[in-house]
């Protein structure tokens, strides 16, 4: 065995960090590694020195939103919590194996499909998917469209979107982006079309069409709000 002397010695913390090298050797371990690391020295106050383990504690993704709203307050900004809106679509919309067999790849573009907030970047992963795969099939060509529904709902802070043939049914979140009474006079000057179900659900009757051609309007409609905001 080789001997070490007492001040070349691996420190207690080297050798934990040592040991999960040799484990964790495998192509894609590297958050594996992070996660043992941030258990090992703690993840702490990024505005500070302290290392007392809070990431681990709570999650990464919480830590950074705790840490964003934190950063916004003493800023003196609003903070809004983000909105992942849920969309009730009858619609075939995914990506098939047939088209991309590898599952890691699949659920990699599902991940970053899940958390674009900018059209040009949901463009861009279209371009990107066609050229790697060929031509969309319908089914993706379904996801995006709704993935870019998604992104507009995001806009105006609206947490859920049913879709039918003949009638859309938004629901809004407290602090919802569109100006309410505004919406209620465009309701009451368009009463065959507009319809408040709720103080936080409207629904809205359209030509009997494809649910394609639904989705489509709701992104009209979405506009014309955003239009008359500003």
């Amino acid at each position: 065995d080789l001997l070490l002397s007492e001040d070349s010695r691996l420190t207690h913390d080297a050798e934990k960090r040592l040991k999960a090298l040799m484990d964790f050797s495998e192509l894609g371990a590297g958050i594996h590694l992070a996660m043992h690391d941030l258990r090992i020295r703690g993840g702490g106050n990024i505005l500070g020195y302290i290392q007392s383990g809070h990431i681990a504690a709570i999650g990464y993704e919480l830590y950074l939103r705790l840490v964003e709203q934190a950063v916004a307050e003493l800023k003196g900004d609003e903070w809004h919590e983000e909105i992942n809106p849920e969309i009730n679509v009858d619609l075939p919309a995914y990506l098939p194996e047939d088209y991309i067999s590898d599952i890691d790849v699949r659920l990699n573009l599902y991940r970053r499909l899940s958390k674009l907030n900018e059209e040009t970047d949901l463009k861009i992963i279209a371009e990107e998917i066609h050229d790697r795969f060929g031509p969309l099939p319908e089914d993706v060509s379904n996801l995006l469209m709704v993935m870019a529904v998604r992104l507009d709902l995001k806009r105006i802070r609206v947490n859920r979107l049913d879709v039918k043939k003949d009638a859309l049914l938004f629901s809004f979140a407290q602090d919802s982006a569109v100006d309410i009474d505004k919406l209620v006079q465009l309701a009451a000057a368009k009463r065959h079309r507009y319809r408040f179900l709720s103080d936080a659900k409207l629904q809205v009757r359209l030509p009997q069409g494809t649910i394609i051609q639904a989705l489509h309007e709701a992104k009209a409609i979405i506009r014309e709000w955003v239009l008359n905001d500003e």
